[in-house]
């Protein structure tokens, strides 16, 4: 049954079809963040927490935040963001009913293009009462697979 991979439908991490299959259910682009993650598990804390800095270029406020599990949730969230949220919109195009997520990544769009980084904010009532959610979906979907592939070239 499975079309994306012989054992899976879709990746199991961003819930997509839009890149090969890489490896244990996972497409080329989340592979590449799981095996970042992995090399995480085998780090000291030192090494952690350096790795911590150098990943988000914050200092952790409070030792809580250095664990693997955190700095690995974080660091899945940056690399995987826009490609996790094209893969929610594939499988529930209702969270689109919410604009503020249409303006999000519209907002991502202008900031790749060089525009403020607030460029459509408060801009898009009309959107929500004037376009039906499929067009919706479909329109965001597209913006999404755009920054995923500049991401994928850069």
């Amino acid at each position: 049954m499975p079309s994306w991979s012989r054992d899976f439908v879709r990746c199991q991490s961003c819930s997509t079809q839009l890149f090969r299959h890489k490896a244990k259910g996972y497409c080329e682009r989340c592979y590449r963040v799981e095996k970042e993650i992995q090399k995480l598990q085998d780090l000291s804390d030192q090494e952690l927490h350096k790795r911590s800095v150098e990943l988000f270029g914050v200092q952790p406020a409070r030792k809580e935040y250095l664990s693997v599990a955190v700095i690995s949730e974080r660091y899945s969230d940056i690399k995987l963001r826009w490609l996790k949220l094209y893969g929610a919109i594939d499988r529930d195009p209702t969270i689109l009913s919410n604009i503020l997520v249409v303006e999000e990544i519209l907002n991502e769009v202008a900031r790749q293009s060089g525009r403020s980084l607030s460029f459509f904010d408060n801009k898009l009532m009309g959107v929500q009462s004037n376009m039906p959610l499929e067009q919706r979906a479909m329109m965001c979907k597209l913006m999404l697979r755009l920054l995923v592939s500049r991401r994928a070239s850069s």
